[in-house]
């Protein structure tokens, strides 16, 4: 792939050319765009006609998009080729992303459940009968049991 083209300086290469389609006559020789001709065909090193309209901006574009298609041509295969890898990344990845948010989910919801549980439980515990120092006691060895088994201690 050839470096340092610009496409903005190629679309403004296309851009002052004979406006297109151009058209190719194999009987009169000629590339037409539009109603002009662009330029006359030579059969060997013999103009095949006396009329020779190539404008400077046509022979420009003629000669620079020699090399200039082939360019923005690899570009634009390299770029679907890019495209195509990546929507495979995504498309076998993306059944275990959801499979993994979902065990994520699961693992919350059961760990919230879990700790509703244990306030209800030292909620139950604050209600009953006790000393202080019983129910603080108790408290304490719910909630450290809680997180433990929880993995947050």
């Amino acid at each position: 792939m050839q470096a340092g083209r610009d496409a903005k300086k190629d679309l403004e290469m296309c851009g002052a050319a004979t406006d297109g389609p151009w058209e190719w006559s194999v009987f009169s020789r000629f590339i037409m765009g539009k109603d002009t001709v662009v330029a006359t065909i030579l059969e060997g090193d013999e103009v095949t006609s006396d009329i020779i309209a190539v404008s400077d901006e046509d022979a420009k574009f003629i000669v620079d998009s020699r090399v200039a298609l082939p360019h923005w041509i690899q570009r634009a295969v390299a770029a679907e080729e890019e495209v195509k890898r990546l929507q495979t990344a995504v498309f076998d990845t993306y059944p275990q992303m959801i499979t993994d948010r979902d065990n994520a989910l699961i693992a919350a919801k059961k760990r919230e459940e879990k700790l509703t549980e244990a306030l209800q439980m030292v909620t139950r515990e604050l209600e009953s009968e006790g000393t202080d120092r019983q129910i603080a006691r108790r408290m304490r060895k719910v909630a450290y049991d809680t997180l433990k088994e929880l993995r947050f201690v």
